[in-house]
């Protein structure tokens, strides 16, 4: 039976939560799993490469006039995967990722219709949707604690598959820019809830 993947997230800037998915879909574009399933576009998406592999429909709705009215009726009777955090509130039959509990623990760094958008929506799905999942035991439990839900409402589908090495690829081959045990590095933006500047200042002392 033919599901559906919410593709809001290709029209968005990448970061965790668009890699998180991406990779995901990637993953699946090489078996025969994606034959069976239907990738949902908003009008300004684009499409990487691996989405050649599966049926795609494009609404000629984008943003949150997308997600939540013109998705809920593009997939009536079949389910839905969210992979990227925000999915449709209407929507009962679906699978919604919530990667983490940042809006809530600190929600200073967030703009506050975005804290209450997220308020709404993680509470609401959480309750509502067939099935939730996230990424690590450490946010089942920020998420289980804040949004006031048992653990045992998040299954858990953790990050993990890009450091594996490809097939042929030799990393070790590959000269480092600094000599080795000379530097760190540190993944992530300057949103103060990512903490860079305080690891910044440690490794500065």
């Amino acid at each position: 039976m033919m599901q559906c993947v919410n593709g809001k997230w290709l029209a968005q800037s990448p970061s965790g939560t668009q890699r998180y998915a991406s990779q995901v879909m990637e993953a699946i574009s090489g078996t025969p799993a994606a034959r069976d399933l239907l990738l949902v576009l908003p009008s300004d998406a684009d499409e990487p490469s691996w989405a050649t592999h599966f049926p795609t429909v494009r609404s000629r709705f984008r943003g949150v006039v997308f997600e939540q009215i013109a998705l809920p009726w593009i997939t009536r009777g079949k389910h839905l995967y969210s992979m990227a955090g925000p999915a449709p509130l209407a929507k009962r039959n679906q699978t919604v990722v919530m990667h983490d509990a940042m809006p809530f623990r600190y929600p200073r760094t967030f703009r506050p219709a975005f804290v209450a958008w997220y308020w709404l929506m993680y509470g609401l799905l959480s309750r509502t949707a067939a099935r939730v999942l996230t990424v690590s035991d450490f946010s089942r439990t920020e998420l289980a604690q804040t949004l006031r839900v048992p653990r045992s409402r998040f299954a858990l589908a953790p990050c993990g598959s890009d450091h594996l090495e490809p097939d042929g690829v030799d990393f070790t081959a590959s000269e480092l820019p600094f000599p080795p045990e000379s530097f760190a590095l540190i993944v992530g933006n300057l949103a103060p809830h990512k903490n860079v500047e305080a690891a910044a200042s440690a490794l500065a002392a």
